[in-house]
């Protein structure tokens, strides 16, 4: 069985690729509490060591990156102009509620509410990145600029519904569940005697 309120805690936590930093520093916390736990941040991945001494090695490993949108322009009436972060479906964005994620001039992370909008003449066929507009409810680019920056990136709003048969729906549920097994199988074993390499790979972080 899978540990929900943990899973629900990983949906909870973005991670868009480039901007993984919380989403580690909560891993690290679930595992902080296990014996012999190393840290080891070599290249693009972060590795918890279990069982230090044991001669047998098991490598659980899972991304913990997700797609995303990022702003990459302000037009001088409020709306935002906006990049992929990995191979998103643009149409499936439209109507959608987002969520922006801006640092203050503090270093606290802000979490900005909108909507994203299409030019009205596309369709889903023919319809790029470039086509959708971020709506923040502002009306105009100083407005704007007062909540967000450029390069600041947006998701999916993060909620998740449980369906009927037990069935759960959610964005980036593919990374939560193997992060979210690979965590149980660590705790559930710190006394075998193997050596266990819970692997997150991620890209360089900018917070």
């Amino acid at each position: 069985m899978l540990d929900l309120k943990l899973l629900y805690k990983m949906l909870e936590t973005p991670s868009i690729s480039g901007y993984e930093l919380e989403f580690q520093k909560m891993l690290n916390k679930e595992l902080e509490n296990i014996d012999d736990v190393t840290y080891n941040h070599h290249s693009l991945m972060v590795t918890h060591g279990i069982n230090e001494k044991s001669k047998v090695k098991v490598m659980l490993l899972a991304h913990v990156d997700e797609i995303g949108l990022i702003i990459e322009n302000v037009e001088n009436n409020g709306i935002c102009k906006l990049t992929n972060i990995g191979a998103i479906k643009p149409y499936m964005y439209i109507g959608q509620h987002v969520v922006v994620y801006h640092k203050d001039e503090n270093g606290n992370i802000k979490k900005i509410p909108g909507v994203i909008g299409y030019n009205a003449k596309m369709t889903s066929g023919n319809m790029t990145v470039e086509d959708l507009n971020l709506d923040l409810g502002t009306l105009s680019k100083e407005e704007t600029l007062k909540l967000v920056s450029i390069g600041d990136v947006l998701i999916h709003e993060y909620t998740y519904q449980m369906l009927e048969n037990n069935l759960l729906s959610a964005r980036a549920l593919d990374r939560c569940i193997y992060m979210c097994r690979s965590i149980k199988t660590c705790k559930r074993n710190e006394n075998w005697q193997r050596r266990i390499f819970c692997c997150d790979s991620w890209w360089r972080n900018y917070w």
